[in-house]
């Protein structure tokens, strides 16, 4: 099963963004805008996943309940990657200052080393591959990614969508292992674990 460790949006942010994810849709049409239920804070992709390392990925999560819910602020709209032509449109979120030291690197930091210490235990193999060695973490949303031949987007006019809608820092307050399936439509995604971040205890998938 493809999966991710993720940190889920509040229904209040995720109302504010429909309206300027529409409106981007004709702005940038040859862009694949992702739906205001899909979009996620991602702390791991895990790919392919089922058995010994599955139950690993679970306890990574269930690891980090009451670690404390907190809030990042909305800082600009970006693309990834870089240099080159773009591939990904993003709202990043945390102050540049700070992104190496907040909360939410905090959490990144701590369920990437849980899930590496349970797979070292059971002597499996990590599946995230970027952990600890690849790129620095950046708090991001990913809402679009690009179709083939896409051109590069007029990130001005599409902060101008964006920005209104961003004003208050987004409340972050569970973490959720995903599974994803992959369809023609878009990528389902199931909860197979869910924690609340300010208690420590373990809510069903599906419940707030």
């Amino acid at each position: 099963m493809r999966c991710f460790i993720a940190l889920p949006l509040p229904e209040e942010t995720r109302t504010l963004l429909l309206p300027p994810l529409r409106s981007a849709r004709k702005l940038e049409p040859e862009w694949r805008w992702i739906g205001p239920d899909a979009l996620h804070l991602t702390l791991a992709f895990l790919g392919e996943i089922d058995g010994t390392t599955l139950e690993c990925a679970r306890s990574a999560v269930l690891a980090v309940a009451g670690t404390g819910a907190f809030g990042l602020p909305v800082s600009g709209l970006t693309t990834f990657p870089s240099g080159g032509r773009p591939r990904v449109i993003a709202l990043e979120l945390g102050e540049a200052k700070d992104r190496g030291s907040n909360p939410c690197a905090g959490l990144w930091r701590l369920v990437n080393e849980k899930l590496a210490v349970a797979c070292a235990r059971a002597r499996v193999r990590n599946p995230n591959a970027e952990w600890p060695d690849g790129r620095p973490f950046r708090a991001h949303l990913t809402l679009a990614r690009a179709k083939t031949g896409a051109l590069r987007p007029d990130i001005p006019a599409l902060w101008n969508l964006f920005g209104g809608a961003a004003q208050a820092p987004i409340a972050l307050d569970a973490c959720i292992l995903y599974g994803s399936e992959l369809r023609p439509d878009g990528a389902k995604h199931t909860e197979l674990a869910r924690v609340a971040l300010g208690s420590a205890r373990e809510t069903p998938p599906g419940v707030p």
